[in-house]
């Protein structure tokens, strides 16, 4: 396998092209995203909607919103994760300090599991099968206060040894760098650029002036790394706000398609339709033209053998020309229960006003009134979104209690 090139202080990041090919069960790709919620309630729920909405399968989440449970089994109080989205499990090892703590979202039908040696407050570590190869996906939160951060990703390799090729770090490192997008590099982000050398890991982050949309109002301290198995064929932000001084990354969508592990099975190139599916009288009908010529008896073991592959085709041909038309209906789209059209408009409307302010600001013509302004209607749109998002998540709660 090739050696990929290292971050070096000229570089501005390295985007890898390694392939690691993986199939999980009915999985052609494996899409995650990456966001600092700030233990905001509302940037917890926003997060939930969108991940329902766009299907996401891990979603690794620093500084996330808990609160503490009391109960007669469990006297002693533990954190208590809300707004989980439906299908998906959460993983951590969050304690009194949950905070500044770190979580992940993974999708049910991966059958990740928690991994306890790696787990900590303020680092979750999980991991999966994919083709027989472990994949491992670790969310880390380093606090401001954390002297020394590239100690926690030393500590994190050294345990992982050799799989650190195939795992996928998110990391909140409060430290700048220029490598992934800040103004400058400060001594924690020179201390983390050495680690990640040392650790021979790839970083994902594109510079912001290559990505499509380049957020404003962050100073660009949140890293998605990889080992070299990994391939990673999208990096980019969202132009949605989060409701938090993070944006959104959706870091990683890694193709299964064609496995580097096993020869993909070729897929068959006709689908016969279920027996509900046919039109059995019209079926009838051509089976019988087409067989109207098969001479019998069949004497010979040639002669069955023929008839018998005749026969089938002519049964698959046939019944995907009389399979019967099928309406599709239109579905609602996924949704969490507080969820409504109202919010939905609120959040397109600070969309629009997240995106006109971001685009003043990059634009060197712009006044600082005009800028001002943008950065004023954002913020009013914002806080109505959050506003209507608490009242509708205090009614669903008041109604959950009294039909329970």
């Amino acid at each position: 396998m090739p050696i990929l090139p290292r971050t070096t202080t000229r570089a501005k990041a390295v985007r890898t092209t390694l392939l690691l090919i993986m199939s999980h069960k009915n999985l052609s790709t494996l899409s995650c995203l990456q966001i600092n919620t700030r233990h905001c309630m509302a940037a917890s729920a926003s997060l939930a909607q969108l991940t329902i909405e766009k299907h996401y399968d891990i979603i690794c989440v620093q500084e996330p919103y808990a609160s503490f449970s009391h109960d007669n089994l469990h006297p002693t109080p533990k954190p208590r994760v809300l707004n989980v989205p439906p299908g998906y499990k959460c993983y951590h090892n969050l304690n009194s300090d949950h905070a500044y703590g770190a979580l992940i979202f993974a999708r049910a039908s991966l059958n990740a599991h928690l991994c306890p040696i790696l787990s900590s407050n303020n680092v979750s570590a999980i991991e999966f099968k994919c083709d027989s190869v472990s994949i491992f996906v670790i969310s880390a939160y380093l606090r401001p206060t954390i002297k020394n951060p590239d100690e926690t990703l030393h500590a994190l390799c050294n345990l992982l040894k050799s799989d650190t090729q195939t795992t996928i770090f998110c990391i909140d490192t409060n430290a700048k760098n220029k490598l992934w997008g800040s103004s400058q590099t400060d001594s924690k982000g020179a201390s983390m650029e050495s680690a990640i050398t040392a650790k021979k890991l790839n970083i994902l982050n594109r510079d912001p002036d290559e990505c499509e949309f380049t957020p404003v109002g962050t100073s660009f301290i949140d890293i998605t790394l990889a080992g070299d198995k990994i391939a990673n064929n999208s990096w980019s932000y969202l132009d949605l706000p989060s409701l938090s001084d993070h944006p959104y990354i959706r870091g990683m969508i890694f193709d299964f398609g064609l496995s580097s592990f096993s020869t993909p099975k070729p897929k068959s190139t006709h689908r016969v339709p279920k027996l509900r599916q046919i039109m059995i009288e019209p079926l009838l009908i051509k089976l019988s033209n087409s067989l109207c010529n098969t001479n019998l008896p069949l004497t010979t073991r040639s002669q069955t053998e023929n008839s018998i592959v005749k026969l089938s085709q002519a049964i698959t041909e046939n019944a995907i020309k009389c399979k019967k038309d099928v309406v599709k209906t239109v579905s609602n789209p996924p949704k969490m229960p507080w969820w409504n059209d109202e919010l939905a408009n609120l959040r397109q409307r600070m969309r629009q006003a997240y995106k006109k302010w971001q685009y003043n600001r990059n634009n060197a013509g712009t006044s600082t009134f005009l800028i001002n302004s943008a950065r004023m209607l954002f913020k009013a749109e914002a806080a109505k979104f959050q506003r209507l998002i608490r009242t509708r998540k205090k009614k669903h709660g008041r109604v959950s209690a009294q039909t329970t």
